[in-house]
């Protein structure tokens, strides 16, 4: 996660297995400042236990906030009881475009997330709209 501090090439970052439930605290902690990475994908086998907890999962959210460079997320193989953290997240990202969740998330919460993920669509379509 230090190493990801710094990095300014790394724009994938799959993690499966191996980690520790305070390692993705402290990769959060990265997601910060890191402005190269943009699809971070993480969980592996959901037999194996979880690899986000609730405080990795709060920690995640609270870096979404003010990542800017974060278009793909996907922690469709985690084990999720609580999504809202990341859907208020959303409130105030505007990069993350795509978001992959578990089955089981609130329909309602799932609206919300769609919602908030649509309207960054909408706007980096328009920023790049506006590029040319």
């Amino acid at each position: 996660a230090k190493a990801l501090k710094a990095n300014t090439s790394l724009t994938t970052l799959t993690l499966r297995s191996g980690l520790e439930p305070g390692d993705i605290v402290a990769l959060a902690e990265a997601l910060k400042v890191n402005r190269s990475l943009t699809t971070l994908t993480l969980g592996g086998d959901l037999d194996s236990g979880d690899l986000l907890d609730p405080n990795g999962l709060v920690a995640l959210a609270e870096a979404l906030k003010v990542n800017t460079s974060l278009t793909t997320l996907d922690v469709s193989r985690c084990r999720l009881d609580d999504v809202k953290p990341l859907a208020e997240a959303l409130e105030l990202n505007t990069s993350l475009a795509t978001l992959n969740l578990p089955d089981n998330v609130d329909p309602v919460v799932q609206a919300e997330i769609d919602a908030r993920l649509a309207r960054n669509r909408a706007e980096a379509e328009s920023k790049g709209a506006a590029a040319y």
